[in-house]
C-alpha cells in the first residue's frame, strides 16, 4: 500500500522514530527518512534496488538544517560517488528569514569540484509591509564574471485597505534597456 507523504512521515516518526522507507509501485526505488528529536527530517535517502546485487544501492541524499525556530535553513543535495565510496556535494538551498520568521532569501548553489566551496547560482528576495504580506519577491541569477547578482525577474503585489491582495503585477528584467519589462 503506497501512504500519502504526511501519513508517511508521521508514521515513520511516531511510531518507528527512526529510518522508514516506502517503495514506489514498481518495487525498484525506496526513501530513507531519518527524523531528530523534534521531528524534523534530518536527511532522506533514496536508493534504488540493484536486482544484479540483489541489494538496495543508495544514490541521492539530502540533509536538512534547522534554526531555532525549526524552519529549514539549510538543504543540501549529495550523491553517492561508486568510485570514492563516499557522499559528494552536488547543490544547496539556504533560506534566511527575518525576526517574524518571514523567509526573506532563498539561495541555490552548486559545489564546484576541485575548488571544495559552492557557487551561487540564483537567489529570491521576498519583502513585506508592516502587516506581513509579501510586496516584492525578487529573482536574481548570479554572474560568475562580475560577481553580481543580475534582475531576472520579479512580482509586486498591491493590497487595500483590508490587507486583501488586489494586484500583482509580473515582470522581467531586460539587460538591453536595463528597465523592467511588464509581462503580457
Amino acid at each position: 500500500m503506497k501512504l500519502p507523504r504526511s501519513i508517511l512521515f508521521f508514521l515513520c516518526f511516531f511510531l518507528f522514530s527512526g529510518l522508514c522507507s516506502q517503495e514506489n509501485d514498481e518495487g525498484k526505488k525506496r526513501v530513507l527518512f531519518d527524523f531528530d528529536q523534534s521531528g524534523n527530517v534530518r536527511e532522506y535517502i533514496f536508493q534504488v534496488y540493484s536486482e544484479e546485487d540483489d541489494e538496495w544501492l543508495d544514490d541521492v541524499m539530502w540533509v536538512f538544517t534547522y534554526n531555532t525556530a525549526g524552519e529549514t535553513v539549510e538543504k543540501i543535495e549529495q550523491y553517492l560517488d561508486f568510485d570514492l565510496g563516499e557522499w559528494v556535494n552536488y547543490q544547496r538551498y539556504l533560506s534566511v528569514f527575518d525576526g517574524n520568521g518571514f523567509l526573506i532569501e532563498y539561495y541555490r548553489q552548486f559545489w564546484i569540484f576541485g575548488e571544495e566551496s559552492w557557487q551561487n547560482i540564483w537567489r529570491e528576495l521576498h519583502r513585506y509591509d508592516n502587516h506581513g504580506n509579501n510586496t516584492i519577491y525578487l529573482e536574481q541569477n548570479w554572474d560568475q564574471e562580475t560577481g553580481r547578482w543580475i534582475d531576472y525577474f520579479r512580482n509586486l503585489y498591491f493590497y487595500d485597505g483590508e490587507r486583501n491582495l488586489v494586484q500583482t503585477v509580473s515582470q522581467s528584467w531586460i539587460p538591453e534597456k536595463q528597465a523592467w519589462d511588464e509581462e503580457e
